[in-house]
């Protein structure tokens, strides 16, 4: 099976006969719409929903059958471009910008600049599955917990 492209409508099981939906962005990244839904949904319908989220989701896990592609649409265009996300390096704990527009990919940021931002990493399916699920019932995701912030570990002159 070859890698969804652009615009492609995938379908995910979310267990006890609910399904999601997500889209493939022109920047590779899947798009995770706001609809839990037993229902198998036209993609024309994706269109008028939020987003809940867009990840880079690990390429074995696409090339899979896991998440049939169940339409094609044009991706919005405010989700054609590859949005800002935060890196926290693992041995500093200094913060930065990653953005392929950047020069080099990234750029030095303070604690504010990365509030609100996806984490740049990449994610299994298993996981972002479990993101969606914890999602539409209200709970705290563990992935997330981990990906966030070590606010321990940043430098105080990016604390600002």
């Amino acid at each position: 099976m070859s890698r969804p492209k652009a615009g492609d409508i995938l379908q995910l099981d979310l267990g006890d006969g609910q399904k999601g939906y997500m889209q493939v962005s022109e920047a590779g990244l899947l798009i995770a719409f706001d609809v839990m839904t037993p229902a198998d949904l036209a993609p024309e319908v994706l269109k008028d929903l939020d987003v809940v989220f867009a990840v880079h989701v690990r390429d074995d896990d696409l090339h899979r059958e896991r998440w049939p592609v169940i339409g094609h649409m044009d991706v919005p265009g405010d989700l054609k471009g590859h949005p800002l996300m935060f890196r926290q390096d693992a041995s500093t704990g200094r913060l930065s910008i990653a953005h392929p527009g950047l020069p080099g990919g990234e750029k030095a940021a303070t604690l504010k600049d990365c509030i609100g931002l996806e984490r740049a990493t990449v994610w299994s399916a298993a996981a972002v599955e479990e993101r969606l699920r914890d999602h539409f019932a209200g709970r705290e995701n563990r992935w997330l917990r981990e990906l966030a912030i070590d606010l321990q570990r940043v430098p105080e002159d990016q604390l600002r």
